[in-house]
């Protein structure tokens, strides 16, 4: 890492813009502060999420901070931003966006104005390539389609395929009598009622957010001791088994400025599921839960709880209640749409073309062959 973080910064000019690259986040930060509250970003790519990746997860995966900064040439205002990192996967040396499996979403921050052609910005691109450290492969994954309700550039890239994950977001009206009038299917409806009325029987049903950071911290602990049985019980990788990644969740909780929120769903005085979340330009992006095992697992808590965090946003005038990623059908019970989510992959020297071949023969067939989820017949989720 330190071969890279101590090179100069690299240049390049044209008529419109001028490409930066550099390692630390420190010698960018206006920039950065600029398009992130004047321009258009994910909440993945801000700068509280980004430093606490870089303070905690990437020290642990080996990920060098490449990130680069498209400007006006002539004025120097920063135009797109582009958080990418290097590090070592499968045999390749691959540059990739600062990601780590932590992030739903990879997208760049853009400038209001900027929505370049697709011949514009390939040749934009042509110029970051130019720019960027040796690599064997560049990765893009996770992409989604549109940023802040403008069009994502990096879809135009001809290497781009729209993936078969999709994420499912939630327009929030202004009232829970609206959103159940005009969201919620009849039967659904019914069956919320009914799961909460179950619950409110064995005492007063209550979602709490932390108050603190040190409460905070005791609920990243009892979300990462719900998870443990259950996904070790469906054989998946669980994020908080990994200490380093425990420390980015808990960094990001105890920072001031960071949009991490930690909720807890209490019955009767019980703690019975504990939900982790993002909050971001008038929208709630829902990330982590875990949930009690024993009777508990049998009386929906996930199903009640996630109902009364849309509440909760509802309440608190959000504009969007984001379930993120994951094609699972219960988010559409909730009323939530898909939005297409597009990767690809470039070589960068020969030793790559492989997997960027088997990559892009996968991924086209995958998106052809797989036709759209529907619903299952009764997949309420828990």
């Amino acid at each position: 890492m330190a071969r890279f973080s101590t090179s100069r910064d690299t240049h390049t000019k044209d008529r419109a813009s001028r490409i930066r690259v550099v390692a630390d986040p420190a010698s960018i930060a206006d920039e950065w502060r600029t398009l992130e509250t004047e321009g258009r970003a994910t909440v993945f790519q801000t700068r509280a999420w980004i430093s606490a990746l870089l303070e905690t997860a990437a020290k642990a995966e080996g990920a060098e901070p490449i990130l680069v900064l498209a400007a006006d040439a002539t004025t120097g205002a920063p135009q797109m931003l582009l958080p990418l990192c290097r590090r070592r996967r499968d045999a390749l040396s691959a540059i990739e966006f600062l990601d780590l499996g932590a992030s739903d979403y990879n997208a760049p921050l853009l400038a209001r104005d900027v929505d370049p052609a697709p011949s514009q910005f390939a040749a934009l691109w042509a110029r970051i390539r130019a720019a960027l450290p040796p690599a064997d492969i560049l990765r893009i994954d996770k992409s989604p389609a549109m940023i802040g309700g403008a069009p994502n550039p990096l879809v135009q890239l001809p290497f781009m395929h729209r993936l078969t994950l999709g994420a499912w977001t939630l327009a929030l009206p202004a009232t829970r009598a609206t959103y159940e009038r005009d969201t919620l299917g009849a039967r659904f409806r019914k069956e919320l009622r009914r799961k909460r009325r179950r619950l409110e029987a064995s005492g007063d049903v209550c979602l709490r957010k932390a108050r603190d950071a040190h409460e905070a911290a005791g609920l990243l602990r009892d979300l990462a001791a719900m998870r443990r049985e259950r996904y070790v019980a469906l054989a998946r990788h669980d994020i908080l088994t990994d200490a380093a990644f425990r420390a980015f969740y808990q960094t990001l909780l105890a920072r001031d400025d960071g949009p991490a929120e930690i909720h807890a769903l209490e019955v009767g005085g019980e703690r019975v599921a504990t939900l982790f979340g993002l909050r971001h330009s008038s929208a709630f992006h829902f990330i982590l839960s875990g949930f009690a095992g024993g009777d508990w697992a049998t009386r929906s808590v996930g199903t009640v709880a996630a109902d009364l965090m849309i509440e909760s946003a509802i309440d608190e005038g959000l504009g969007l209640f984001d379930f993120t990623i994951g094609n699972a059908a219960y988010k559409r019970y909730f009323g939530a749409t898909r939005c297409d989510l597009y990767g690809g992959a470039q070589a960068l020297s020969l030793r790559a073309l492989p997997q960027v071949a088997e990559r892009r023969i996968k991924g086209a067939l995958r998106t052809f062959l797989t036709p759209p989820e529907r619903p299952a017949a009764a997949a309420y989720w828990r």
